[in-house]
């Protein structure tokens, strides 16, 4: 999936917290929100290597472009200036942290419709 046809995202859910957001990439803020069990989600290359559960290495956009349609999933962003922002989402779990529990990392894929 080529940069321009979306975001990828890198999230990490905290079970009871709500997720916050954020573009910043400054070394150690994830160690700073896991440090302190906060939910977040945050923008990461399309070039950056991660690892699904499954034990697949491959660059984010890879993983992203080989996920049939079906688990593309279109949601409303809500009202915007000409009307629904519709986008197509689709998520692939990541290999947790070593010590971390189970089902907290997701890679998030957002298109537009």
């Amino acid at each position: 999936m080529p940069a321009r046809d979306g975001v990828i995202w890198s999230a990490t859910a905290i079970p009871g917290r709500e997720p916050g957001r954020s573009r910043a990439t400054g070394s150690g803020l994830r160690e700073f929100a896991e440090s302190r069990e906060l939910a977040y989600v945050m923008a990461i290359g399309c070039n950056r290597h991660v690892t699904t559960v499954t034990g697949r290495t491959a660059r984010a956009d890879t993983i992203i472009a080989g996920l049939p349609k079906r688990k593309w999933h279109t949601l409303s962003a809500g009202d915007g200036a000409k009307g629904q922002r519709l986008y197509r989402w689709a998520f692939v779990a990541l290999a947790d942290a070593e010590g971390a529990a189970p089902g907290h990392r997701w890679l998030l894929a957002r298109r537009d419709r």
